[in-house]
């Protein structure tokens, strides 16, 4: 490995400045033109990533993985089961380069900075640091063997490693400071406190390290000169604390304590401004000079000074620094809980009162990219930030990221943030870290003085102002809404929102509405809202308009309880009443609930207009058309932890985790089975099994406190209601029952056979128009979801749990056969052409729910066998195998081995091949097709498809000759089955020039390969899937003649186009640019291409894991990459990882494991073990004789570099010899102008020099640097060897099977 070195940069208290020094000493390392890699080790406060914003793709991290997320998955990994018998699965977890990313700047060649920063910056970033287990890490999950790979993966891939590390005493300080670091830079003021603290320190470390000492630099920093009797004193005490440390400098001790000071610069305490753009050079004062002479120190003298930068790039790039000015300001910015906004409300409107500008931030409110809603703007702009601290506050994951970030716009002793306590909850630190303004017992008018006077306003003299919300808890004059529900969970942001609409209609009631299905919470939700926001209201008055006629007699008690005079009958009273409220008689802060309400018609003529509120509640989707209307769905799956979680005493999460998914998250179940649980004292698991198997009985027994009904007693009585009304609606109901609780796209029930089968419920419906007023039916009852914007229906499962056993035997045998047909008869067209496969995805959740996969109808066997298809094509290969083998189950014991069940079966042993289960997919395929050969002969059409999959099973197995022989019968039988254009014709012509190439026949492969692309590109297009893929052969077909450049053009197009057409994670994308990245290497391209091998080397990761053989071809790609950046020993060690995983992928003999070997044989004669590559590529010869023959291409490429190992033993003679076998067989097989031929004859002449067989040397040696000028350019870095006299090697990169 490399001899990178590690510096940590660690200060024993913050303001030193650290983060800064790291910063600009990356800068002028990179600069000087090292590698460095920036650490953000610092995940309390990450900000590293601040001081290099300019030159980030991803400004604010919300997308960068980083230390923590790293740490995290190797946590996750050491705790599966059998993760030790996976060889260098530590390793796998300690890359570096997965995680770092790449500052855009031209630093000199080879040279620049990778930053890994903390941690991805999205609202999980808090709880996923302050919940890691760090004392599991160390004692149970091997810690510090990960801790230690990590160290030497970076050792491996940068020069210099500088890490910035979390001040004082912490598990990852010391991470940072003992088990890391060569270097410590210990970054301390000239205070007492701060340099004892960075003293006891570096005591500590050295104890910890005697085996290994650590260089320890104290670094004074924010040196001023303003008090130089006290500056003196500092600068004494710290020489004399620090000076055993610095014993190795010996006489030069003055001259490091005068070169290392960093002054205090006012100018950059403002922004994250690196000095090299924000001064001079050469001016001696300078911070940047400072931080030269600190650089020279840690190098060792390596880096002295900033190369020359143009003046005018400096002061462009400065202007990127620095911050811009608000827009517009507040006075004051007040950070509080949801369910404490009355609280904000009220704050807000005292201090408007006393002539200060509030804005309000909800502590849990995310933007749509993920970062909370403070955003970057902090307290900029404002005097004071208010807290308002509360049981709700402290419990959200924001509220300790919101109250630093706040904590950090504060300046000397006077910090905006401004704690203010509104309830009695305990509070531990960091928010007793200042004394709050505490509110829990104070009375209004106290609670007034309290609060001006902690933002220096003036109280005044008089009451406070009479207009707003009132002091919170106190409840209206005028009440009749019923008692809180004490467990309300969740739902804030939906609250938030309803009060925002509600209070920006000031000049005409807009009723709000809440529907959805029943069960939902629409009646809690506005329940909450009264009581939350009830100091906002002098009258709020909940009316249960379930039954209209009801309604009058609600209104007109309003009016007795308003002291309303007049209204001899009960319409004259609900007038009155009306009128009093559109005058603002007595009170103008009105909120009345219409709770329950069905129809529009039933409440419209009695909304009251005026200056107050409306919220209504109801089932009835058609309150789109006459209010502003939210549909309220499900809980998300947090919310229905939390609720269960809070009403069951020590349930576990996981408990909670099954019951809400099993009950599909429905707040009134959720809050049934929270009551049961907490009732019962029932084991979870007990009550799992008795809702798998008395599903009606729990659902409809003790609805919980404050619900009327139970759940599936709701549902019923609508269920009952709209048999009678409108029978259609119900049986569509009840047909929807047997699809899959996903959504059902109208397309499939506006479908000719779902026509059908509703045709005997009402005969009407064979006009669309009448079809849709059905599904108005159903959302009036709201029994599914009817989405227009998505134009779907969706029933919940439980709702469909309670429809399915509301059915006899036999009808629910005929509605589930309705479904299978149903699905079946739908327009799909093949699944082998992506313009299909929004079809598919609309068709394949339904198939188990609706019981698909056990028909007996050739039609329904059929859908099944193309969704298989479909999956395996679009990439989702362990949902394709999934389906397939539980189906092929099914069948083979209801059919036996017939013609369906063998098409299924091909299709299989496809997924499995791309799974690379390769015996198995070829012991499926070899019995599929000799099953079908008997049965329905060989030129049957399936037959034929599945001799094409065994050719390619061989292909994977390694046996290349065998797959070359079926794969030519295939496309004989191909062509006089399905004819020449057809697409399995033309798949079995790309499967044949795949064998072509395995063989060594490229100019063969490259010819049939040409012809496949034309043809796909006329008769299906330039985006059709295997168009592209054809495409992706022909460029690997290219690339091994030596066409780079048209390799490389048609390689990047063809990723663009497969990144739009699959995604950029899908397999064949990958597969692609892991060619593209060879074929850039190839061209000479080497950090292109690396920066494309490590982004796909994430993605395979990500997606199928290192331990595949496109994963591991991948790194093998990363290998010879680094081995051509000049890093042998990394490549040496990266190709024994992919060596390793080839090894227990493949058979010892097969040719990806042979190649793999023989790349590594290259990177460690490179690496200096000249011995071990020789033994190794010896090895790799005679594997390749066995397998491939001796003048395949592979066989030649291992002699090529047999005869590097010799002359690098110094065997000249055997060099020479083996260098005119392997150069005249070369070109026998591959032509003069092949780069391998090339590069052999190349070798040949430098053989000849030395041994002084000069006879044609010259004549070679300018015929081969001309031909490859030709080939490859002048500047191909193989031109440049070749002419410099300097032997060149042969790596292998196998293509695909």
């Amino acid at each position: 490995m490399s001899n990178g070195r590690i510096v940590t940069f660690y200060s024993y208290k913050g303001g030193t400045g650290r983060t800064m020094g790291v910063a600009n000493t990356a800068w002028l390392l990179a600069a000087n033109g090292f590698r460095v890699l920036v650490v953000d080790w610092d995940l309390e406060s990450p900000g590293l990533h601040r001081y290099f914003h300019p030159f980030l793709l991803d400004k604010q991290l919300t997308s960068s993985p980083g230390i923590i997320d790293m740490i995290r998955d190797y946590a996750s990994a050491a705790m599966e089961p059998g993760h030790a018998d996976t060889v260098g699965w530590i390793d796998e977890h300690a890359a570096v380069l997965d995680y770092a990313v790449s500052l855009e700047w031209q630093f000199p060649e080879g040279a620049g900075i990778d930053l890994l920063p903390a941690g991805q910056q999205d609202r999980s970033y808090a709880r996923k640091v302050s919940t890691f287990d760090w004392s599991s890490f160390w004692d149970r999950l091997g810690g510090g063997l990960f801790i230690d790979a990590l160290a030497e993966n970076m050792r491996a891939h940068y020069d210099y490693i500088l890490i910035d590390s979390r001040t004082g005493l912490s598990d990852s300080a010391g991470i940072c400071t003992v088990q890391l670091p060569d270097t410590i830079v210990n970054c301390f003021t000239l205070s007492t406190q701060s340099i004892d603290g960075a003293v006891s320190v570096a005591r500590s470390v050295s104890a910890q390290r005697d085996r290994r000492p650590v260089r320890v630099l104290p670094v004074p920093m924010r040196v001023e000169n303003a008090e130089a009797l006290k500056l003196e004193a500092g600068r004494d005490y710290a020489r004399q604390e620090f000076q055993p440390f610095l014993a190795s400098i010996g006489e030069s001790v003055d001259r490091y304590w005068g070169e290392v000071e960093i002054p205090y610069k006012p100018f950059f305490a403002y922004e994250e401004i690196l000095a090299p753009f924000a001064e001079r050079p050469m001016v001696e004062s300078s911070l940047l000079a400072a931080y030269e002479r600190l650089a020279s120190w840690i190098t060792d003298g390596a880096v002295h000074e900033l190369p020359p930068m143009d003046d005018g790039i400096r002061r462009d790039w400065l202007v990127e620094f620095e911050r811009r000015r608000p827009i517009s300001v507040s006075d004051v910015l007040i950070s509080y809980a949801p369910v404490d906004r009355m609280w904000a409300e009220w704050m807000a409107a005292e201090l408007a009162s006393a002539g200060l500008r509030s804005t309000l931030s909800d502590v849990d409110f995310v933007l749509p990219d993920g970062t909370d809603g403070l955003g970057d703007r902090g307290t900029t702009g404002t005097r004071f930030a208010l807290v308002l601290l509360s049981k709700d506050y402290v419990a959200s994951r924001n509220a300790l990221p919101t109250w630093r970030q706040i904590a950090r716009a504060g300046s000397g002793n006077r910090a905006p943030l401004v704690p203010v306590r509104i309830d009695g909850t305990r509070l531990d630190a960091p928010y007793l870290d200042r004394p709050p303004v505490d509110l829990t017992s104070a009375a209004p008018e106290r609670a007034r003085e309290l609060l001006l006077a902690a933002v220096g306003a003036e109280p005044g003299g008089g009451q406070s102002r009479r207009i707003g919300p009132r002091f919170p808890g106190s409840l209206p004059p005028v009440w009749n809404v019923q008692q809180r529900n004490a467990d309300f969970t969740g739902r804030g942001i939906m609250l938030e929102q309803l009060r925002d609409r509600l209070s920006a209609s000031i000049t005409a009631v807009v009723p709000q509405a809440l529907f959805g299905l029943g069960g939902v919470g629409k009646t809690q939700l506005a329940l909450e809202y009264a009581h939350r926001f009830a100091a906002n209201y002098d009258c709020v008055w909940w009316i249960s308009a379930e039954q209209p006629h009801m309604i009058r007699s609600s209104l007109a008690e309003l009016g007795r309880a308003l002291h309303l005079e007049g209204g001899d009958n009960l319409d004259e009273a609900v007038r009155i009443v009306l009128d009093a409220l559109r005058q603002g008689r007595p009170y103008q802060r009105w909120l009345i609930v219409f709770d329950n309400v069905d129809r529009p018609e039933d409440v419209r003529d009695f909304i009251p207009q005026g200056a107050g509120h409306v919220l209504l509640t109801s089932r009835n989707q058609a309150w789109n058309q006459e209010a502003q209307a939210v549909q309220l769905g499900v809980f998300t799956r947090s919310e229905s932890v939390a609720l269960l979680v809070r009403r069951v005493a020590q349930l576990e999460l996981a408990d909670a985790e099954q019951v809400a998914d099993k009950l599909g998250d429905l707040p009134l179940a959720i809050e049934q089975a929270g009551a049961w649980l907490t009732t019962t004292l029932m084991p979870v698991s007990q009550y799992l099994e008795l809702l798998d198997t008395q599903l009606m009985r729990m659902l409809d027994e003790n609805p919980p406190l404050g619900y009327e009904k139970t759940t599936a007693a709701t549902w019923l009585l609508s269920l009952d209601r709209l048999r009678h009304t409108r029978p259609a609606a119900a049986k569509l109901l009840e047909v929807c029952a047997f699809f899959a609780p996903e959504p059902i796209s109208t397309k499939i029930v506006y479908s000719s056979r779902f026509t059908q089968v509703l045709l005997p419920y009402d005969a009407a419906l064979r006009d669309p128009i009448l079809q849709g007023q059905l599904l108005r039916e159903i959302g009036r009852y709201a029994l599914a979801t009817v989405d227009n914007a998505q134009r779907g229906i969706q029933i919940h499962r439980l709702v469909q749990a309670v429809i399915r056993n509301s059915l006899s035997e036999e009808e629910q045998r005929t509605n589930r056969e309705d479904v299978q047909l149903i699905l079946a008869s739908y327009e799909r067209g093949s699944p082998d052409n992506p313009e299909n496969w929004p079809t598919y995805a609309l068709l394949w959740p339904h198939l188990r729910a609706s019981g698909a996969l056990e028909s007996g109808d050739p039609a329904v066997r059929q859908l099944v066998t193309d969704v298989a298809r479909y999956l395996e094509q679009r990439g989702d290969y362990s949902s394709s195998r999934e389906l397939a083998q539980s189906t092929l189950e099914l069948w083979r014991a209801r059919f036996g081995e017939d013609t369906a069940t063998h098409l299924l079966s091909f299709y299989l042993g496809n997924a499995l091949r791309w799974q690379a289960q390769y015996e198995e997919s070829y012991r499926l395929n070899r019995h599929a097709l000799q099953s079908l050969t008997d049965s329905v002969g060989p030129m049957h059409p399936y037959t034929v498809m599945v001799a094409g999959s065994v050719g390619a099973d061989l292909r994977a197995l390694g046996r290349y000759r065998e797959a070359l022989d079926i794969s030519t019968d295939a496309l004989d039988r191909a062509r006089e089955v399905f004819g020449e254009s057809d697409d399995r014709t033309l798949n079995a012509a790309m499967n044949l020039a795949v064998s072509l190439r395995l063989v060594g026949n490229f100019a063969a492969a490259t010819d049939l390969d040409e012809q496949v692309v034309t043809a796909r590109q006329r008769y299906f297009g330039a985006d059709y899937p295997r168009t592209l893929q054809a495409t992706d052969n022909l460029a690997h077909d290219l690339r091994a003649q030596g066409q780079f450049a048209r390799s490389r053009e048609l390689l990047e197009s063809t990723v663009a186009r497969y990144r739009e057409v699959l995604g950029s994670s899908a397999s064949l994308t990958l597969r692609t640019a892991k060619s593209l990245a060879a074929t850039l290497r190839k061209t000479g391209e080497f950090a292109a291409a690396h920066a494309l091998t490590n982004d796909t080397l994430r993605r395979y990761r990500e997606t199928v894991g290192i331990e595949h053989p496109e994963a591991l071809s991948c790194l093998m790609n990363r290998a010879c990459e680094e081995s051509a950046l000049g890093d042998h020993a990394g490549a040496r060690a990266t190709a024994q990882q992919a060596v390793s995983g080839f090894q227990r992928v493949y058979a010892p003999n097969h040719p990806f494991v042979l190649a793999g070997i023989n790349n590594l044989a290259v990177f460690t004669r490179l690496a200096g073990a000249v011995a071990e590559a020789r033994a190794l590529t010896e090895e790799v010869r005679s594997g390749f004789r066995s397998t491939l023959g001796d003048h395949h291409p592979y066989t030649l490429s291992s002699e090529v570099n047999l005869a590097n190992d010799m002359y690098e033993a110094g065997e000249y003679e055997a060099a020479l010899r083996q260098d005119e076998e392997t150069w005249a067989a070369l070109v026998r097989v591959l032509g003069n102008d092949n780069p391998d031929t090339l590069a052999a004859a190349a070798n040949l002449a430098i053989s000849r020099r030395t041994t002084g067989a000069t006879t044609g040397f010259e004549e070679l040696k300018g015929d081969t640097v001309r031909r490859a000028r030709i080939v490859l350019g002048d500047k191909h870095p193989n031109v440049i060897a070749m002419s410099q006299g300097r032997r060149l090697n042969c790596d292998i990169s196998p293509p695909p099977i």
